[in-house]
Order: C-alpha cells, then sequence, then structure tokens
C-alpha cells in the first residue's frame, strides 16, 4: 500500500564492486523513494502508488549498472478509503466511528487515527478493515 515502509535485506544488493551506491529500487515496476543510506545488505523504501496487484517484483539496481531482483514477492494492496464519519462533529470525549474500505492496509492493527489534525485514542479491539471507533481527544 502507498506510503507502507519496506526494509529490503539481502547480501550484496549494491553489487560486489565498482560504484556502491543505488541508483532506484521498483516494487511491482514502479520506483519507490528510498530512505536513508542504502547499505551492501539493507535498503528501506517508502512504497509508491500503484494498482492492486499481487506477486510483483522487488529491483534493485546500483550505480554500477549491478542488479538484484526478488520476483513474486511484493503485493500491492488497495488504499484505504473513510466513506463516513459518524457523527461528523464533537468535543474531547465525543466517540468517533469510522466507515470504510480496506482500513487497515493489509495490516492487523490501526496505529493512529488523526480528527481535523488531532490525534484521538483508538478504541481497543474496536477497528477492523470497514470500521474503527475512535474518542476525540484534547489533541497535542
Amino acid at each position: 500500500q502507498y506510503g507502507t515502509r519496506v526494509t529490503i535485506s539481502g547480501t550484496n544488493l549494491l553489487g560486489v564492486s565498482g560504484d556502491a551506491r543505488l541508483s532506484w529500487v521498483s516494487l511491482g515496476g514502479i520506483n519507490a523513494t528510498v530512505l536513508g543510506t542504502a547499505t551492501s545488505t539493507q535498503i528501506v523504501v517508502i512504497a509508491p502508488h500503484g494498482p492492486s496487484a499481487t506477486g510483483t517484483a522487488v529491483q534493485i539496481v546500483a550505480m554500477s549498472g549491478a542488479q538484484a531482483i526478488k520476483n513474486n514477492s511484493w503485493t500491492y494492496i488497495a488504499e484505504g478509503a473513510v466513506t463516513s464519519v459518524v457523527p461528523g462533529s464533537g468535543q474531547i470525549g465525543t466517540v468517533v466511528t469510522l466507515s470504510g474500505s480496506n482500513l487497515l492496509g493489509g495490516g492487523s492493527s490501526m496505529s493512529t487515527v488523526t480528527l481535523k489534525g488531532v490525534s484521538s485514542t483508538i478504541n481497543p479491539g474496536a477497528c477492523n478493515n470497514t470500521v474503527c471507533v475512535v474518542t476525540a481527544s484534547s489533541g497535542p
């Protein structure tokens, strides 16, 4: 899913000689944003926008021309969508129900929910792929 932090681990990811700098990384044929400095054993990227697809390849290309490809190793999951927020307004302590699709983005839990830029409290056990119940908080 777009925005997912992906850690790619291996050996000689940037080749064994010559220019050991990273040229690009693609997930399912779409270039990803590299975070930090790539090493020969680890590269961290942020997944780009992509269509829902399973079994796509991860490809790494170094400035030296060295390539590493792992087929059938990346699945794009459709981005989540919020279709309703009930109630649409409230104050601190208001319980809010968010409905939509793929809200967990392929994960098993919700990590944060913000309401108008303010973090809310996720009610334990109250989130799944289609519904998440939160309590409005006082802000940062």
